[in-house]
């Protein structure tokens, strides 16, 4: 978490104008690699999130930031539906030495960390949560750029509609803030949630677009089970991750089908060569389970909060002046149509008494 410092140097921030076309509004939330803000796009007239890179600071600050520019154009090429588009970055002075920024699309959204503190999730929703988030990684994975550090936190859910509509954040942050750890192997490889690193990646230091689909694994056994496929100290998971199969999705929830096991099997293989690719994994769940369909996305209003749409109207039963009319003529009706069978009657037995 930021410091009391660093908390009172941003939230100098507000009303500040960076690069002469942000306009910082208000701040949003902390994250781990520093602190997000509202801001108003002067030139579009729309809104942005403005994210101030604290680990960029420090003297190794320039350094860094000479590698993450490198990281952010890369994560420019990164286009797609479900990833957060990343569309400027750059550095001012500010209150503490200089500034460091990027600049990112407005969402209303929340981590899928916090679903899952509810508890493992449907086996279905999993598996279309899963979807997008191989499909944005293979979106990365076309353009020569791999996350390193996918996890629930890195995975968000968006607010303004109804299902789960996924983007998924920090392509680029993710080396920056490897390099911030303290902690290295054996071999050197720097490591962050260690629960989610791919064999290679503990053991060498080698990341590849394969070690992500390592990682997509152990995220969706998480969210099957509630719990990653392994846990422990350091040491041990170092050790499960090189040489203990995981454990079967169906032994800890048996209703879970078949055809999902495996595909969360194949992830979590400690071959990169045998797991499935992203165009493997995404046609078996659609022969499964049919095409995706993303939810309708609801506008935001000027300052940000989500539009829900007023439920679809329904025809009112009649009431007050106009229901008495209704009902009257009804029963005039009615007591009309009585009198019409009575008197058809009355002339059905006068006709037979004069046969």
């Amino acid at each position: 978490m930021p410091s009391t410092a660093e908390l009172t140097a941003s939230n100098l921030l507000v009303g500040r104008v960076l690069a002469g076309r942000y306009e910082v509004l208000r701040r949003l939330r902390d994250e781990s690699v520093g602190a997000v803000f509202a801001a108003r796009d002067r030139e579009t007239r729309g809104l942005v999130e403005v994210k101030i890179v604290t680990q960029l600071a420090g003297p190794q600050g320039d350094l860094r930031f000479a590698r993450f520019a490198r990281e952010m154009k890369a994560s420019f090429l990164v286009t797609h539906r479900n990833t957060v588009e990343v569309t400027d970055f750059g550095e001012e002075p500010g209150p503490e030495g200089l500034l460091r920024y990027l600049v990112l699309e407005f969402l209303v959204a929340h981590p899928l960390q916090l679903e899952l503190q509810k508890g493992p999730l449907p086996w279905a929703r999993t598996a279309a949560i899963v979807v997008q988030v191989a499909q944005a990684l293979g979106a990365a994975h076309q353009e020569g750029v791999v996350h390193r550090a996918l996890s629930p936190e890195r995975v968000l859910l968006l607010d303004n509609c109804e299902g789960d509509y996924v983007k998924v954040a920090d392509f680029g942050l993710s080396r920056l803030e490897a390099e911030g750890e303290s902690q290295l192997t054996a071999a050197g490889a720097r490591l962050g949630d260690l629960r989610y690193a791919a064999p290679e990646y503990v053991e060498t230091g080698a990341f590849t677009a394969r070690s992500d689909l390592y990682a997509l694994g152990v995220l969706w056994f998480h969210l099957l089970t509630g719990r990653t496929p392994f846990e422990g100290s350091m040491e041990s998971l170092f050790d499960q991750h090189l040489r203990v199969a995981a454990p079967s999705v169906r032994s800890l929830r048996p209703e879970v089908p078949p055809w999902i096991d495996d595909l969360v099997a194949g992830l979590l293989a400690k071959s990169p060569t045998e797991r499935p690719s992203v165009y493997r994994l995404v046609q078996r769940v659609e022969d499964e389970l049919g095409p995706l369909v993303l939810p309708e996305l609801w506008p935001l209003d000027a300052v940000g909060f989500p539009v829900r749409p007023a439920p679809a109207q329904t025809a009112p039963a009649p009431n007050g002046a106009w229901g008495a009319v209704v009902g009257g003529s009804a029963l005039v009706l009615l007591a009309g149509l009585g009198a019409v069978t009575v008197g058809l009657g009355v002339l059905a037995v006068v006709w037979v008494l004069l046969r």
